[in-house]
């Protein structure tokens, strides 16, 4: 179940890498006046780096306890935690990068999307 995690993960990791790339190629082609918006698409590149790497480690921390989809039986642990760190990073993430502006944009926010899937697809393979 732990390779099964960590593959779905790379999705979002191949996104992240892709809209990183994106953005520093097209770093110097940005006016003075809208380099804000392209820091802010940086700035969510790396937000939604550290949650996707939050999710993988509440996801695999979930999977050593037992990991329950129904909740009921997994004792509490770390993954608590750091679940509540990957959502709100996610959604802090997304708001910086509606600010942003380019095709990095639409990559960050696939990311955040994927990774937000590949979170919920960790629990829904655990419960067959």
């Amino acid at each position: 179940m732990y390779t099964v995690a960590a593959i779905f993960y790379l999705l979002p990791t191949a996104v992240i890498a892709a809209g990183w790339f994106r953005q520093q190629k097209a770093r110097h082609l940005v006016a003075a006046n809208d380099l804000w918006r392209s820091r802010c698409v940086a700035g969510f590149l790396l937000i939604v780096g550290c949650a996707t790497l939050a999710g993988l480690a509440s996801s695999l921390n979930w999977l050593s306890l037992g990991g329950d989809p129904h909740g009921m039986g997994t004792p509490d642990g770390p993954w608590q935690l750091l679940s509540r760190c990957f959502i709100t990073l996610l959604v802090i993430g997304i708001t910086l990068a509606l600010l942003g502006k380019g095709k990095g944009r639409s990559l960050a926010i696939g990311a955040a999307f994927a990774a937000f899937f590949a979170h919920t697809a960790v629990v829904l393979v655990q419960m067959d």
